[in-house]
């Protein structure tokens, strides 16, 4: 379970581009992020609870319907696990 794992000490960019398109991307994880450095800890936690809500909201969210013999391709540079 996601919420069993202990997140390891790393410092990722907030937004990053994408190495082909160079088009913007969020890379926040619900689970692991937890602050944004360089702001201050109430100002930090109130943008990625904004930053998760509108990239978790239902109508940015893709839900696979599988059927027998279907097989998704994705960029997983860009991808929000769920």
């Amino acid at each position: 379970h996601m919420n069993d794992v202990e997140p390891e000490d790393v410092t990722h960019p907030v937004f990053r581009s994408h190495t082909n398109t160079q088009k913007k991307s969020v890379f926040i994880s619900e689970y692991f992020t937890t602050a944004i450095v360089g702001m201050p800890e109430a100002e930090s936690q109130m943008a990625l609870k904004q930053l998760i809500d509108v990239t978790t909201h239902p109508s940015v969210v893709y839900k696979h319907v599988w059927k027998a013999n279907q097989l998704i391709l994705y960029d997983n540079r860009c991808l929000n696990h769920m």
